[in-house]
């Protein structure tokens, strides 16, 4: 790559080709006047050269003559007169023995002179050349002359000729500038045009414009070449701004999209917990400025775990659809209605009135679920539980409102469900103790903190004790002792009453065990498990486990279940159960009596033992409508072979009453009321010393 000198890089294009023009014309003008010169100049002294030789060779013959006859005065008068041809200015006449014979001029300094220039190379230049030739006569050296030449006139030539060359270079000079300004206009002025053409886009953007095309060279053709290019940029440009416009709409689209989608509900579309914290300031700010109050409820499903369990979870979204459809249907237009997962929903009830509007729009919600919702050809009965907080009354930010709303949702469950409960302060020391519970339930049954109490089963007939319940209690090193009531429901609600049975499972079969072993009592034992263990066959394998490891005989086992256990999945449960049974473990139904369809699973369900509920027991001594309808129970147990147990035996009458009857396990406070194992084994032992035999059967039961 040739370098490119640095003083032109400030020079503009036309400057350049003008300074390219006239440096390449002085360039090849000066190389070749040089040679001009040069040539003239060595032409001219050549050819007066071959003219003084050629006059010095006739000079010669003559002065050979004139020596050779020694005329002196001739010789002398010869030589002056050639002197004024050819420019010689001096002549001499030398003889052999090199004195000088004649010589013009004729005084001796010139002469001596003239001699001292004839010895030196006559190439040798001193204002004039010298030449000598030699004189021969007849052939014999006769001596030699000298001439000396002037050069005068060939150096006038030369200086012409330079100056000439000189003033031809000017001139050249001159027509090269004008020649390179036409150059550059022709050669720059397309390019000037290309220039201000790029420089008009760049400050305007237009890509219409174009460059003029003045010729049909390759200027030309590279404004056309320009003009294509604008062409396609244009095209171009004009195609990305629609795909621009094109894609700002698809994003701005994409971004309401996103926006809709990060502030709605995925499922059901409703708006979602950001958007209602986005909203509830400007709510906030609405109900401030015009003395309002507004009220969030929170709505809960009742039973939709079991549903979704049951039915799967396609179709417990296709009913949350519906749902939402239905509580949308039953809201006023400024209503705000959210999901904020799962089946919770969120109503912000704006411009209320008081307490009497909020209960009026719970009921409309209420209402709207009371019409079962028919999916994939099943009917479902679907009710909800509301709670409800009212702003100002019980918070002021979103958080403390949906909190107190959530507490008064859990006490609306509590209370039965398909029900709105208002919040109030005393719910919320509840709320307390129910998560002081929920939080330390974990580690006292880890931690085997929790206590087995037991209460015996009596044989009226004989008077003997022939099983016993077991019920288990805590004692919360805060509370104090709580019984089952208070922490079980918990354990349901959090998933921990499986943890919950199978230690219960565990340390009755441990306890009954080492009664065996070390007071020598049998002792066949019942454990009531949650419904949530007849969903899946996991409790047949633990059940199985623990007889195992603790060496507890099946046969001496019952299990207890309620009629809630087949609600949910009924043929599931049946195949728990009889695959418990094949394990030779009893089973007993919990609870008789006060269900839908207690007598429909005593004819579906194979059970050994019916345990009636005490509130069949509790008139039964003075009521004689009681008394007929608990023969009947026990006359239906014995048609099917089942034994029948009497919970909530508390006086001598209720027992005389039941033995008459036909019930022959009675359990009560007449007998004993649940006992810690140390103290049920001294008043066993005890009862053991009024009765000859004694056998135990233990039951764990687990309260509504």
């Amino acid at each position: 790559m040739i370098p490119r000198p640095a003083f032109l890089s400030p020079l503009n294009i036309s400057e350049k080709l003008t300074l390219i023009c006239v440096a390449t014309t002085a360039v090849a003008l000066a190389c070749v006047l040089t040679a001009f010169v040069v040539q003239d100049f060595r032409v001219v002294k050549r050819v007066k050269t071959e003219q003084i030789q050629t006059d010095l060779a006739a000079l010669a013959d003559q002065v050979a003559t004139l020596v050779h006859a020694n005329t002196l005065t001739p010789l002398r008068k010869l030589l002056s007169e050639s002197s004024k041809e050819h420019g010689i200015v001096t002549a001499a006449v030398l003889a052999t023995n090199g004195t000088i014979l004649a010589g013009h001029p004729n005084t001796i300094d010139s002469l001596q002179n003239f001699y001292a220039q004839a010895n030196l190379d006559h190439r040798r230049q001193f204002g004039h050349v010298v030449y000598q030739s030699v004189l021969n006569w007849q052939g014999q050296a006769q001596g030699t002359l000298l001439v000396g030449v002037n050069n005068t006139d060939v150096e006038m030539r030369l200086f012409f000729m330079l100056e000439y060359a000189i003033w031809a270079f000017l001139l050249a000079i001159a027509l090269a500038f004008l020649v390179g300004g036409c150059v550059q206009k022709i050669v720059s002025a397309p390019l000037k045009s290309l220039q201000k053409l790029s420089q008009n886009i760049i400050d305007s953007g237009d890509y219409s414009l174009r460059a003029p095309v003045a010729s049909q060279d390759e200027l030309g053709q590279l404004s056309v070449a320009v003009n294509r290019m604008l062409a396609q940029i244009e095209q171009r440009d004009t195609m990305l701004e629609k795909q621009v416009s094109q894609r700002t709409a698809e994003l701005r689209k994409m971004a309401e999209e996103f926006r809709f989608r990060a502030l709605h509900d995925t499922l059901t579309g409703l708006p979602n917990r950001a958007l209602l914290v986005e909203e509830y300031p400007r709510i906030l700010a609405h109900a401030q400025r015009a003395g309002k109050v507004f009220a969030v409820l929170l709505l809960d499903l009742d039973n939709f775990k079991n549903i979704n369990d049951t039915y799967g979870h396609d179709l417990g979204d296709e009913l949350l659809k519906q749902v939402a459809l239905r509580i949308r249907g039953g809201l006023r237009g400024e209503d705000l209605f959210c999901r904020l997962g799962g089946d919770e929903f969120v109503v912000l009830v704006q411009d209320v009135d008081g307490i009497d509007d909020v209960r009026r729009v719970g009921h409309n919600l209420l209402q709207a679920l009371l019409a079962d919702i028919c999916l994939s050809e099943r009917c479902l009965h679907i009710s909800a539980s509301i709670g409800a907080s009212i702003y100002p009354a019980h918070g002021e930010d979103l958080t403390e409102l949906k909190r107190n709303a959530d507490i008064a949702m859990y006490r609306a469950k509590e209370a039965g469900k398909n029900q709105l409960m208002l919040f109030d302060r005393r719910m919320e020391q509840q709320a307390i103790f129910r998560m002081l519970v929920q939080n330390d339930l974990r580690d006292a049954i880890f931690q085997d903190d929790l206590e087995l109490y037991f209460q015996p089963q009596i044989d009226p007939r004989q008077q003997k004790l022939c099983g016993c319940e077991v019920l288990v209690r805590w004692h919360h090193p805060k509370v104090g002792l709580l019984l089952p009531g208070d922490f079980i429901p918990h354990a349901e609600s959090n998933g921990l009453v499986r943890n919950l049975d199978y230690f219960v499972l565990r340390k009755a079969c441990i306890a009954a065990q080492s009664w065996r072993r070390e007071l020598g009592l049998t002792v066949p034992i019942a454990v009531n498990f949650s419904g949530i263990h007849f969903r899946c066959n996991a409790i047949v394998a633990t059940i199985q486990e623990t007889l195992s490891q603790t060496g507890w005989p099946a046969e001496l086992l019952t299990v207890e279940l309620t009629e809630a256990v087949m609600i949910d999945a009924p043929e599931t449960a049946r195949n728990v159960v009889n695959a418990i049974r094949k394990l030779g473990v009893k089973i007993a139904l919990d609870d008789f009596g006060v269900g839908y369809s207690s007598l429909h699973y005593l004819r579906t369900l194979v059970v050994d033992e019916v345990k009636l509920d005490r509130s069949f027991t509790m008139d039964v001594h003075h009521d004689e409508k009681e008394r007929r309808l608990v023969k009947g129970i026990a006359s239906l147990t014995r048609d099917f072979s089942v034994a029948l147990v009497a919970e909530g035996i508390e006086c001598a009458a209720q027992a005389e009453v039941m033995q008459a009857i036909g019930c022959h396990i009675l359990q009560g406070y007449f007998y004993a009321p649940p006992k810690p194992e140390a103290e049920f084994i001294a008043w066993a032992k005890a009862f053991n010393e009024r009765n000859y035999s004694v056998h135990f059967s233990f039951s764990y039961v687990i309260p509504a």
